[in-house]
């Protein structure tokens, strides 16, 4: 029988990889230093799952040859740093709920922007975050509104495609998969030109790959056709160590938040008209048209 790959720690393990984060230590020092946190474990526990993470290669070893006794030394690799950053960005997912939570008119100036009474075709161009969002949003466009996601991985597809099929939004949920245009950070829809009426992006402009929504917004709006954006805006100050820190934890981001006059900018430059723009708390939303 195959054995099954593994794909999670379990406590003992995540504790002990988050030890040795940028650190080297040997057996009964990550054992005390353990203790230190209230994470008390027996020498039973302990080199059985050191064994068992340097095989799966989430750490590696070296001998200290010192007198009298020869240490075995353990590292983090950098297979064992991603599975803790998966981690980690699982709980940014917990972060991002809770700042939702600060912020709950966000979901009703949505509702206000889409006018679902209009029965408008909608094109979402944001990440796969809020995923209570769009599917709530399609959820207010039954029965003659159309709501369009995109994906940016095959898995990410048919996860959605799933929940589409599994809340019966069949009839008014579309998502596309992206494709690549000249480079992986230009990409570019299914979608026919001038084809929706409404477009927007909440919380995902702030990521290093997505200047490519600009010009992809205007190219399949239709004349007329209005657009939203809604992120964090970047503070007009030095970060501070922590959000520095933060920022090294979290991939494709070298950035917190958006500037607003270069996101107006950006958005003149690819031909849109600003109708509006307004900050609270932190949150920067501007609405544009294309003419």
């Amino acid at each position: 029988m195959k054995k099954r790959k593994k794909v999670d720690l379990n406590w003992v393990e995540r504790k002990i990889c988050v030890w040795l984060w940028d650190r080297e230590m040997y057996g009964l020092e990550i054992m005390k230093s353990l203790e230190i946190i209230n994470s008390k474990i027996s020498p039973g526990q302990l080199y059985p799952t050191l064994n068992s993470l340097t095989t799966q290669g989430y750490l590696s070893q070296r001998i200290h040859q010192k007198r009298g006794a020869n240490r075995k030394m353990y590292t983090l690799t950098s297979k064992g740093k991603q599975i803790i950053l998966n981690i980690f960005q699982d709980l940014m997912i917990i972060l991002e709920y809770q700042m939702m939570a600060k912020y709950p008119l966000f979901f009703e100036d949505l509702l206000v922007f889409l006018d679902p009474s209009t029965s408008p075709t909608i094109m979402d161009f944001s990440k796969p975050y809020f995923e209570w969002v769009r599917f709530g949003l399609a959820t207010h466009l039954k029965p003659l509104g159309r709501y369009i996601i995109t994906s940016n991985t095959s898995n990410e597809f048919q996860l959605a495609q799933n929940r589409i099929e599994s809340e019966d939004l069949e009839s008014v949920m579309t998502v596309l998969q992206l494709k690549p245009k000249n480079h992986i950070k230009s990409k570019e829809t299914e979608l026919p030109t001038s084809s929706i009426d409404k477009a927007l992006v909440y919380f995902t402009l702030h990521e290093d790959d997505t200047s490519w929504i600009y010009s992809e917004m205007f190219r399949v709006l239709k004349s007329n056709g209005v657009g939203l954006i809604t992120d964090l805006l970047q503070p007009d100050r030095p970060l501070t160590i922590f959000e520095e820190g933060l920022l090294d934890m979290i991939p494709f981001h070298s950035k917190m938040g958006i500037v607003e006059e270069n996101t107006i900018g950006k958005l003149q430059e690819v031909g849109f008209e600003i109708v509006d723009h307004h900050s609270n708390k932190g949150i920067i939303t501007i609405n544009f048209k294309k003419p």
